[in-house]
């Protein structure tokens, strides 16, 4: 899916009641430097306006200005109410408007402080996916008391997704606020940092660029660890509801049984979107680790 870049003077010009899901990809840019995106409230089923960014007006206004001088060139055909800034630009590649424009110039697929944003936003997502699979497990009262030799594999299976999955999530979430919101000294974080990241930070000079390559880091290796540790607690779970199905798939009823055919079909989802996650952290990883990128 690619980004659109749309120019407006303020808010006011989203009308979020009108979106629909192909509106999901856009990017609208304010006169004051603000950046915002829509999403899709599942509670509400509604589509919502979200501040993703912000850089300082002057900035945002000669950006603006000189996406759209570059735009009308190969789009002279723009709506009179918004122009597309930009319809080339990867849905994981965004950081500030100045690295938006060159990566529509030069063809850039990662720019990281969007793509970080954007991984941060799919954590409730996936955090809703995860309860959602419990829930249906509970549900399909598969997992009896009767065989203990059965249920207890099972029960401790639940339990790491319960602590260590969904608790999992609240430690990336408490990071990437800390180093986005309340950041400590860079000196707190270089512990953290592997020999070659701490070769890229030494040759970045500003402070707030070295908090933002801390912050892509800190997340890079927490999603990471993240992913995979959750794909293998899906990969048990999934051998283990096989096993207890044997013994008590006949025995239940049709509701449960179709809570526990909900479970086994998003377990199957989500490991192909873990293994979709993985290759984007993958290209990610070799993208900031390469101090061309970067410094």
């Amino acid at each position: 899916m690619q980004t659109q870049f749309v120019y407006i003077d303020d808010i006011t010009k989203i009308d979020s009641s009108k979106a629909t899901v192909y509106d999901l990809n856009k990017r609208y840019i304010d006169s004051e430097g603000n950046m915002y995106g829509l999403k899709y409230n599942r509670e509400s089923k509604k589509i919502e306006i979200i501040r993703l960014l912000r850089t300082s007006m002057q900035h945002a206004q000669m950006v603006a200005k000189r996406m759209k001088e570059k735009m009308k060139a190969d789009l002279p055909k723009l709506s009179s109410d918004e122009e597309i800034i930009s319809n080339s630009v990867n849905h994981d590649t965004a950081e500030t408007f100045e690295e938006a424009e060159e990566a529509y110039a030069s063809g850039t697929k990662i720019v990281p402080d969007m793509f970080v944003a954007d991984r941060f936003n799919d954590l409730p997502i996936f955090k809703e996916r995860l309860k959602g699979l419990l829930r249906n497990v509970a549900n399909s009262n598969i997992n009896s008391r009767e065989h203990r030799e059965i249920s207890t594999p099972l029960d401790e299976v639940i339990r790491n997704i319960e602590i260590d999955g969904l608790g999992k999530i609240e430690k990336i979430t408490s990071s990437y606020r800390e180093l986005t919101e309340y950041p400590r000294s860079i000196n707190y974080y270089i512990g953290r940092l592997d020999n070659r990241a701490r070769e890229i930070l030494n040759n970045i000079h500003a402070d707030s660029k070295k908090i933002k390559f801390i912050l892509w880091m800190e997340m890079l290796h927490s999603l990471k660890e993240f992913y995979q540790s959750v794909g293998k607690m899906l990969i048990s779970l999934e051998r283990n509801l096989e096993k207890t199905a044997e013994e008590r798939l006949s025995k239940i009823g049709a509701l449960e049984r179709q809570s526990y055919n909900d479970a086994r079909t998003t377990i199957s989802n989500t490991k192909s979107d873990i293994e979709e996650m993985s290759r984007k952290l993958n290209d990610f990883e070799l993208f900031i680790y390469s101090s061309d990128n970067v410094c």
